[in-house]
């Protein structure tokens, strides 16, 4: 009975999993840099990647606050072995695809791993953060908000207006826009500054609140059109440091959340400080990701804009998007590029998952370890508590189990 039940799984998964040319097709695709610090493994995924043929590819260069091109912290230094940029143009111009762009994309700008020197930043006595009580002292140059409380890792939120964060990030986006390698530089939706309403701290007082305290908005002028024109002024700043570079600008949802959010999208495309638009229409159904997509497609349109880039990522709202969805926006996203009068093409987040759903996992019986099926982040491993996640655990029954090789 025992052998019985592995030849059923092994015959199940292998006519459920998709072949690796089933990958949802996608004019673009993003890649994280984590699993990606051993090189033989990003150049498996770069190889597999290519074979896609796509346009372009968005690989992380500032991951929470640290490059991964460079050996320089957000605002401490520390070593990164891997390049990643340059084993990706390596393999690029051994397949023949060098026409591939290579767009650095810069995740989570005003975030920052608890590094010492964070940690002394905030344990200064000009700064003063407790859950029942908040206290901004007016010294701008510390550049830390508080603590991000929606990270698990416990990062740390920095100040966007600090002279301190913006002269780092100037130094970043020197650094990697001169390099002949890469083709734009592009920022998630982390480049704004949050309403009360779109995050909270712990104890209720958004970031923009702390924001404002350190930088209140001067009289007469409202802290919307306040912040907007302090991170409009910032943008140009890095349009002038980008070695004229294109700039692209991740968005959430709807031109009117960026709007919501400081960024003052309208300014940016009509003083043409932002040569690209991407939002992030992260829906885990068909019929919502239709209604936003189609909803920032007549956005753009009014801006006068003529290409714009849709964000399909693998999970949202808390669950998986399975591969037909995926490939049904796909199909979607080829049917409004050629009917809408503008450029709509999608991005895939991320490809490294979509690879590894499309692919039949052998079981080796010597080497079983059974694995329940779980709700987790981390697709094909096991969880802290011993589930599997991801696509393999959607194959199974809520309590079912399943043979993992170790």
């Amino acid at each position: 009975m025992h052998f019985v039940r592995i030849r059923e799984l092994l015959k199940l998964r292998t006519s459920m999993a998709c072949k690796p040319e089933d990958v949802p097709k996608f004019l673009s695709y993003w890649l994280p840099n984590s699993n990606l610090n051993r090189e033989a493994n990003a150049r498996k995924l770069f190889q597999q990647l290519l074979q896609q043929n796509p346009d372009s590819v968005r690989i992380v260069a500032l991951a929470i606050g640290v490059p991964t091109f460079d050996g320089a912290d957000f605002l401490q230094p520390k070593k990164v072995e891997t390049d990643l940029f340059n084993l990706f143009l390596e393999e690029k111009t051994k397949l023949g695809k060098s026409n591939v762009k290579t767009v650095a994309w810069f995740e989570g700008v005003f975030i920052a791993h608890p590094t010492n020197l964070i940690k002394d930043y905030f344990k200064k006595e000009d700064y003063i953060y407790s859950k029942d009580d908040v206290k901004i002292h007016s010294n701008p140059n510390n550049p830390i908000i508080g603590l991000d409380t929606n990270n698990t890792t416990g990062s740390y939120l920095l100040d966007p207006l600090n002279p301190i964060v913006q002269e780092q990030l100037m130094k970043l986006v020197k650094n990697i826009s001169s390099r002949s390698d890469i083709s734009a530089i592009e920022f998630d939706d982390h480049f704004s500054i949050l309403t009360k309403d779109q995050q909270k701290q712990e104890n209720g007082i958004s970031p923009r609140s702390l924001i404002l305290k350190k930088h209140p908005a001067p009289k007469g002028v409202t802290d919307d059109v306040y912040l907007k024109s302090e991170l409009t002024k910032l943008l140009k700043r890095i349009k002038a440091a980008a070695n004229k570079k294109p700039i692209y600008i991740s968005i959430n949802s709807s031109f009117k959340e960026a709007q919501d959010s400081a960024q003052d999208i309208d300014t940016w495309v009509k003083e043409n400080l932002v040569d690209k638009v991407n939002v992030q229409v992260y829906r885990p159904d068909f019929k919502s990701f239709e209604r936003v997509t189609g909803q920032a497609v007549e956005s753009a349109k009014k801006l006068g804009l003529n290409e714009l880039s849709i964000g399909v990522i693998n999970r949202a709202s808390k669950k998986d998007v399975t591969l037909e969805v995926l490939r049904e926006k796909s199909k979607y996203l080829n049917i409004i590029r050629n009917s809408s009068g503008i450029n709509v093409y999608g991005v895939g987040f991320d490809f490294q998952v979509f690879y590894s759903r499309c692919r039949p996992v052998p079981i080796n019986p010597k080497t079983r370890k059974k694995a329940y099926s779980g709700n987790c982040f981390s697709f094909d491993d096991l969880a802290a508590d011993g589930s599997l996640c991801g696509y393999r655990a959607a194959l199974l029954k809520p309590g079912g189990f399943d043979y993992l090789d170790t």
